[in-house]
């Protein structure tokens, strides 16, 4: 079983409530955005008066570009300095790029897809931008499994619990394919 799962998909869809039923059990939480928040929060703090870390809507919205843009003007630097304070067990919940999903990969890290469903409705991307990152990643075959979110809360974090704290055995190995799983229906080992 892999020590590092990154998960990638649009906006709401569960990555942080999936990644709890790793947290809780000891894997540490990272995130390529805390990063570039960590850099910026003083100049939001200055200026703005409050977090870059901030949980109010209006707030992320007022920075978001300007994460966006900290972002991709700092990334060979936001990304080496990512990776190289990577904990033993991770799981990461905003995997983005190709070139961060073929570092995953090189680490012996696998990467979960999780798709939001309601009332059998995928719910699709916030902004372009969203819907580019996870096509891409999906084009270069980095997805290695997908997790429809199609149940309750408790659902998805039992199905990650299941794949990847109970079970002994991986559950795929990197760049097989994709494979699917629904919170909804019943997760056996058998079915790897």
């Amino acid at each position: 079983m892999s020590n590092l799962i990154a998960l990638t998909g649009y906006a709401r869809a569960g990555k942080d409530e999936a990644a709890k039923a790793l947290t809780q059990v000891g894997w540490e939480r990272r995130c390529f955005g805390d990063l570039i928040k960590e850099q910026i929060d003083p100049l939001v703090r200055r200026h703005l008066g409050f977090s870059a870390f901030t949980e109010i809507d209006s707030q992320k919205q007022l920075i978001r570009g300007t994460l966006e843009q900290w972002g991709e003007s700092n990334y060979a630097n936001i990304m080496r300095e990512f990776f190289d304070r990577l904990p033993f067990k991770t799981v990461n919940t905003r995997l983005c790029r190709v070139a961060e999903g073929l570092e995953w990969r090189r680490r012996g890290g696998l990467i979960v897809e999780i798709q939001r469903v309601t009332d059998g409705v995928p719910h699709g991307a916030s902004t372009d931008w969203e819907r580019a990152v996870v096509d891409s990643l999906r084009s270069a075959n980095l997805i290695d499994i997908c997790i429809v979110n199609d149940g309750s809360p408790e659902d998805l974090y039992r199905t990650m619990q299941t794949l990847f704290v109970d079970n002994e055995r991986p559950v795929t190995s990197p760049g097989s394919g994709p494979r699917t799983v629904r919170c909804s229906g019943p997760v056996f080992a058998e079915y790897w």
